[in-house]
């Protein structure tokens, strides 16, 4: 039997809205603008979910990617980038914003974690959920660890006054249902993301959603 759930934390990007041409064409455009081979928008699905530092060392050729002085000028440029970019492409998955709006109704709990930095997140929570009451919405800073670390996660538990076991954790990676075995919430998938059912099962999601709505079946009946 489930436990009485109270909050639901969600990953954002490939979870929430689906941001993978606007991040793929403001990394392609730093990778250009230095004569650097480009890469399919496709590919980027494997190479996003651990922060901006990890997403361009690898994106750029083997040999440039410890350098660390080149790194942060390209993250730089990549911030430039992706403002420009952020929003041309990207929209909420179908169903996800019906979907808030039943959790606010049957008032569970609702915060955003991602590891896209705290700027990008507040942009994208404000701009496509302008509706939604979150309880918090945290991003990457440079001062807390990322996830798989589920330190940012407890620190949202906390500000819910929830603890651990009352929380599920939803999102579209092996890093996030990490974070979720490693703060002790329940980890939950979703198969419209970024990455395979496959590796969301094997890194140890309870269950997998087809479709947004599937998470009021968990949650509805602990309200």
């Amino acid at each position: 039997m489930l436990p009485a759930f109270k909050a639901v934390i969600f990953d954002l990007d490939g979870t929430l809205i689906d941001t993978i041409h606007d991040l793929a064409n403001a990394v392609n455009e730093v990778l250009a603008s230095r004569n650097l081979h480009q890469h399919s928008i496709e590919s980027y699905k494997h190479r996003v979910g651990d922060g901006i530092k990890l997403l361009l060392q690898r994106s750029v050729p083997e040999n440039l990617s410890l350098d660390k002085d080149l790194i942060e000028q390209i993250m730089l440029e990549f911030n430039d980038s992706y403002e420009q970019h952020w929003n041309k492409n990207t929209l909420p998955y179908p169903g996800i914003v019906s979907m808030f709006q039943e959790l606010q109704h049957i008032n569970i709990k609702k915060a955003i974690l991602s590891n896209k930095p705290q700027y990008f997140t507040d942009l994208c929570a404000k701009h496509f959920f302008p509706e939604i009451a979150f309880d918090l919405v945290l991003g990457a800073s440079s001062d807390v660890p990322k996830k798989p670390d589920p330190t940012s996660a407890l620190f949202i538990a906390h500000h819910m006054n929830v603890s651990p076991e009352e929380v599920i954790y939803v999102g579209d990676t092996s890093i996030d249902m990490s974070t979720a075995k490693n703060a002790g919430m329940y980890p939950v998938g979703v198969s419209w993301g970024f990455r395979s059912q496959e590796e969301l099962l094997e890194a140890g999601a309870k269950i997998l959603l087809n479709y947004p709505e599937e998470l009021m079946l968990i949650v509805s009946k602990q309200a």
